[in-house]
């Protein structure tokens, strides 16, 4: 049995043997697990949930996208001169 990647040698009741301790499964895996799964589904769906509003928003959002590099440029051009 290996928690962590570390193995963890065990007696045969399936506990620790004396004087070796038993590292806390991390659940942190778990969770980004679930939540990868979760975005996954969510952004596979929204088309069909948001119709041709999408094409709207995505319009918007490469508007936006278009000014912020336009600004970033100009001040980068300010920045080096």
């Amino acid at each position: 049995m290996a928690l962590c990647g570390m193995p963890v040698a065990m007696s045969l009741n399936g506990l620790p043997r004396p004087g070796e301790t038993r590292m806390k499964k991390n659940e942190f895996s778990e969770i980004a697990s679930n939540l990868l799964i979760v975005g996954s589904v969510s952004l596979a769906a929204t088309p069909f949930l948001l119709g041709d509003r999408l094409i709207l928003i995505v319009a918007g959002l490469m508007k936006d996208g278009a000014v912020m590099i336009g600004q970033v440029s100009s001040y980068l051009t300010w920045l080096v001169s």
